[in-house]
């Protein structure tokens, strides 16, 4: 994140993006100019979080997600909020999950996900 230094948002915010990014990079092409796997919101609400879109389903992966999860030992009062979309052929559903430094809260809904994520499962 650019100039983040010279911004008021809270310090732990921008410290987190900038490791949510980098775990993501890693994964992923950054979504800009109307192409890319992931995004991270770039809005410091006020709240201890950060909010992630993953817009390429394979990204989805325990792996992934066990990397998201360990950015937050050192801030466990912050959570990872995940939102994905699936489709049920004619719209799409928003779901994902909410990762804390000490758990993982589920709310895909599998019945809209391809097959291959139906049975994976996040703890």
């Amino acid at each position: 994140m650019k100039n983040w230094k010279n911004s008021s948002p809270d310090r732990v915010w921008h410290v987190l993006y900038d490791v949510v990014a980098s775990i993501l990079q890693n994964a992923g092409r950054k979504y800009e100019a109307g192409r890319g796997d992931w995004y991270v919101v770039e809005e410091d609400t006020g709240q201890e979080m950060q909010q992630v879109e993953l817009l390429n389903l394979d990204l989805l992966r325990p792996a992934l997600v066990r990397s998201l999860q360990a950015a937050l030992v050192a801030h466990p009062d912050w959570v990872i909020s995940v939102r994905v979309e699936g489709s049920d052929g004619e719209r799409r559903i928003g779901m994902g999950l909410m990762i804390c430094s000490d758990k993982i809260v589920d709310d895909l809904r599998r019945e809209f996900l391809p097959g291959k994520f139906r049975e994976m499962r996040f703890e």
